[in-house]
């Protein structure tokens, strides 16, 4: 980012911050910002006044004075205190990497510090109440590889949100990624890079090509040019399938390979891989753009699939996938070379057709814009916008320091962290029921730790009141402290947590009421991150007492309304889990849709009006708490236990859902029919009989039905719905105490890889690809539809044995 001459007098602009690094210049360590201005224009800001700081206590100040003598250190008093009511001085260094070594040093001498491992672009965006959007006051000069650049400006919060450009790579390799034979761009969003469309290859032209095809005389010419695009599109965000893992990490080694520099971005510096600790985890640093990988962003929601690779996840999604497909038996990296050799229009359609699925991906799920919102929410960017407890982070220190508080640094001042009990599951009797009213605690621990004002700040004044926890027991009040069933006080002044709570349910309605869903399911997941984040050790929040005082008041209130539906003979709860409730209102067999559903609205008032009174009386706090009416079912399933037992299994039921129009639906949740270890006959048999039951069938006739789908499956007809599919996890050696069916599968192929599709035959577990013997009926009836049809058979009137092995009673003849 050079600077040219002088450009326009001072001004404030609106614009949005795409990547905020640091860089050491010198003795200084200097802040950079890369981002989009409302004109159109790129901008850069450089801030070289700040220092990296961090806290200590003033208690402990003198000590680290002692330990931090030589080392360039400047303590200075604050206005800012620490959670528990200390003051604090802060330590502040030119230089970032000078910094982390005093803060190695007074850990070294068991004095504790505050914010130390909060990184110096954060603190730089939280002290400015930045969260992507900002305003941006001062002269600025034109840049390179930038619009405009910005010496020290002056910066605060701004409401302003872009439509990124987006554009889509992917590169096309040898089978064993050692030198890169082709890539496509496609591109999406803003600006002129929605237009672009283009294939590059190496070889020669050919007057067949298509329009969107160049062609360079060797992989050197290849890299060049797309090195050279990349910059000259210059889009906001790179995007492609499973990018940062393979494309960006193999284009990275070709580049060293040929000494062209790594440099995708708007400054003069290299891109650059990061290894991650986990899956998903690693990063590519473009400085100026966002590197969003389509499979993060995907495995992010809640969909789940067969497996991730991109055909599969196209498909279900956008009901298209690639253009090529290898043979059975044969790898498709080999398939797409033999394609690359004799049908170049079919190599690069294939190629192009992969950056365009992308492309249509995102655009279809809203990707790209649910992870702008959800950094604009938390003050992430957008490559680390679905990271629960940084967010929390954010957001939490930010309000800290609004209260004149600093953070603690992860691991200092922790009292005991350890696991919380998950929520309650009430299992009943198995059985079939009628009218069956499901209720939903809205938004159930959000609620929770609004209500009970449950938060790190609350617990710490409380405790400082009431330094001994409580008995575990029946919640309410100490004095004018709240407490959990688990023992934990909290304090009444406003948490920050409820409070933040506060603010995200009044705009996530507001959203709600002006049609914009994208914002509002933004709200919704990050609320509903707080609670996991409060439970895991990687919070500096994180205590034992928070998560299980979340969890244990969850329990209380789903026993408490059931034990006040009960004693007022309103009804009986069948089933309960987390934030559920299945209640039998005992409704008479002929009652209609209609008057099911206003009976069911008449005790959804007097329920939360019951909450709400509860809350008042016991805890002299109002209630957030509200349940929902969500489902009426006029028949309702809860299968039993494997192993003859009455007890309701837990997770999974069915039941034919109507609405107050009549409407009716089969519903089934957590059973074989819908999971995907089960084959598509478990599957189409369980919705068939289950059909049938709640039509109220007699058992001769499901007797006769089962019989029928025995049979289709010994003459071969079902034999499409007889394939298991289960994903391959490591490499078929590395299995050798055990081999499971579709290892032993995928020993039969080639290359196994991803999902393996198999069959069980008389010659033991084979892969569609080889079959070579015919398939095992007698397994299929054992294990797949047996324990379907027992599971039914314990509820309903009708025989399991006749119905499997077709030995007819004395006294039933089989209807046709």
């Amino acid at each position: 980012m050079n600077v040219s001459e002088v450009g326009p007098a001072q001004e404030t602009v609106r614009g949005f911050l795409l990547h905020v690094f640091h860089r050491n210049r010198g003795a200084k360590t200097i802040l950079y910002g890369v981002g989009r201005l409302e004109t159109g224009e790129t901008f850069a800001l450089a801030e070289s006044r700040r220092q990296p700081t961090f806290f200590v206590r003033s208690s402990e100040a003198d000590d680290v004075r002692a330990v931090s003598l030589r080392s360039g250190a400047d303590l200075t008093p604050s206005q800012l205190t620490t959670m528990d009511g200390e003051p604090v001085e802060r330590v502040a260094v030119p230089h970032l990497p000078q910094l982390r070594r005093v803060a190695e040093r007074i850990h070294e001498a068991g004095l504790r510090t505050y914010e130390a491992d909060v990184t110096f672009t954060r603190q730089y965006l939280i002290d400015h109440d930045v969260r992507g959007s900002l305003t941006i006051t001062g002269a600025w000069r034109p840049g390179s590889g930038v619009d405009r650049v910005y010496l020290d400006p002056e910066i605060g919060p701004g409401n302003w949100e872009p439509e990124l450009s987006v554009l889509s790579i992917d590169i096309e390799t040898l089978p064993d990624a050692s030198e890169v034979i082709a890539f496509s761009l496609v591109g999406g969003g803003a600006g002129d890079v929605r237009q672009v469309e283009e294939v590059h290859v190496v070889g020669t032209s050919d007057p067949g090509d298509p329009e969107y095809l160049s062609c360079h005389p060797s992989e050197h010419h290849l890299i060049e040019a797309l090195v050279t695009r990349i910059r000259a599109l210059d889009p906001d965000v790179l995007t492609g399938w499973n990018l940062i893992d393979f494309d960006l990490t193999v284009l990275q080694q070709r580049c060293a390979e040929h000494s062209i520099g790594f440099n995708l971005g708007r400054s003069s510096d290299d891109s650059w891989y990061q290894e991650g600790d986990v899956w998903g985890g690693s990063r590519v640093v473009v400085y100026g753009r966002q590197v969003l990988d389509a499979l993060h962003l995907i495995r992010a929601t809640l969909q789940r699939f067969d497996d991730y690779r991109l055909d599969t996840v196209a498909r279900a999604i956008l009901g298209r996938g690639k253009t090529v497909e290898a043979e059975p038996g044969e790898a498709m990296p080999d398939t797409l070379m033999q394609t690359y050799q004799t049908d170049r229009r079919a190599f690069c359609d294939y190629c192009l057709e992969d950056s365009r699925l992308v492309r249509d991906l995102l655009e279809k799920e809203n990707l790209i814009p649910l992870s702008l919102r959800r950094g604009s929410l938390t003050g992430l960017s957008l490559e680390r916008a679905w990271g629960s407890v940084a967010a929390f982070d954010f957001l939490y220190i930010s309000q800290l320091h609004k209260r004149g508080m600093v953070a603690p640094t992860s691991g200092i001042d922790r009292e005991q962290l350890g696991g919380s009990p998950g929520g309650l599951v009430m299992p009943t009797r198995a059985g079939l029921y009628r009218h069956v009213f499901v209720f939903d605690f809205k938004s159930l621990y959000p609620s929770i730790i609004r209500t009970f004002n449950i938060d790190p700040l609350s617990r710490l004044k409380a405790k400082a009141l009431f330094p001994q926890r409580a008995q575990p027991g029946e919640p309410g009040m100490d004095g004018e402290l709240i407490r959990a069933p688990n023992g934990a006080r909290f304090h009444r002044e406003p948490g920050i947590l409820p409070q933040l709570l506060e603010r995200f349910f009044v705009e996530r309605a507001q959203a709600r009421a002006e049609g914009d869903e994208l914002a509002a399911f933004a709200y919704k997941i990050v609320m509903n991150s707080f609670y996991g984040v409060l439970a895991t050790d990687s919070c500096r929040f994180a205590e034992e007492e928070l998560a299980s005082a979340i969890t244990e008041f969850g329990h209380y209130l789903l026993r408490w309304t059931r034990d006040r539906l009960q004693d007022e003979g309103r009804g009986s709860v069948l089933y309960g889990d987390t934030d559920s409730l299945f209640i039998d209102a005992q409704l008479p067999n002929d009652t209609t849709a209609s008057v099911a559903w206003e009976h069911g609205s008449q005790l959804h008032r007097w329920l939360n009006d019951m909450l709400a009174k509860h809350v008042a009386e016991r805890f002299n706090l109002p209630c957030h708490l509200e349940l929902e009416l969500e489902k009426c079912y006029r028949f309702f399933f809860l299968p039993p236990m494997r192993g003859g037992t009455d007890q309701a299994r837990a997770k999974g039921y069915a039941g034919l859902k109507v609405d107050a129009e009549g409407k009716e639906e089969v519903e089934i949740i957590g059973m074989e029919a819908v999971r995907r270890d089960w084959t598509d006959l478990a599957h189409y048999i369980q919705h068939d009989l289950l059909e049938r039951v709640f039509q109220e069938v007699p058992g001769v006739e499901l007797e006769n039905r089962v019989l029928d789908w025995v049979d289709a499956v010994r003459s071969g007809e079902k034999d499409e719905d007889l394939v298991y599919r289960k994903a391959l996890r490591k490499s078929v050696e590395s299995y050798t105490s055990t081999v499971p069916p579709h290892v032993a599968a995928a020993r039969l192929m080639d290359k196994p890889h991803g999902v393996i599709r198999y069959v069980i035959t008389r010659d033991g577990p084979q892969p569609v690809e080889r079959l070579t013997a015919p398939p095992d009926y007698d397994h299929y009836i054992e294990k797949q539809i047996r324990p379907i049809v027992q599971t039914i058979g314990q509820v309903c009137d009708f025989d399991v044995e006749i119905a499997l092995g077709g030995t007819l009673d004395l006294f039933r003849s089989r209807g046709n």
